[in-house]
């Protein structure tokens, strides 16, 4: 399970903050590990639900490198218009082991829907978390 803080449109002009958390499956062919999960901002009443997989990579006994692929439901609510509901979502985490049960990650991703519709702003966040491996 894993419970995160972000900021999207961090190369933009407006940004805006919000939580998420994630579940990640065991992988289970070619190291893929599918994933699920949640983000959204309160104060923007905007959200993401969205299926994906992750690619773990280990870089030595303690760090990890996980490029993904998502997709999923944008709900823009009153705040951050991507141009539509469908968005997919590509990214690169960067992983430490703490223990046995711990990883810290910081995470960088892409949000676009791909040129699905005339209006494709896309965004990109940053995000910080922490990973409790069951």
């Amino acid at each position: 399970m894993i419970a995160g803080w972000g900021v999207a449109g961090v190369l933009d002009q407006e940004n805006v903050d919000g939580i998420g958390v994630e579940y990640r499956h065991s992988p289970v062919v070619w190291n893929l590990q599918p994933m699920i999960g949640f983000s959204g901002s309160a104060a923007e009443d905007t959200s993401y639900t969205f299926a994906g997989l992750h690619y773990p990579i280990d870089l030595g006994e303690r760090w990890r490198l996980s490029p993904s692929l998502a997709a999923g439901y944008f709900d823009p609510g009153g705040g951050l218009s991507l141009g539509g509901q469908l968005e997919f979502r590509s990214g690169i985490e960067v992983n430490y082991l703490l223990s046995k049960e711990w990883r810290v990650a910081a995470s960088f991703t892409h949000l676009s829907n791909g040129g699905l519709y005339d209006f494709n702003p896309g965004t990109e966040t940053v995000i910080l978390s922490v990973h409790y491996l069951f």
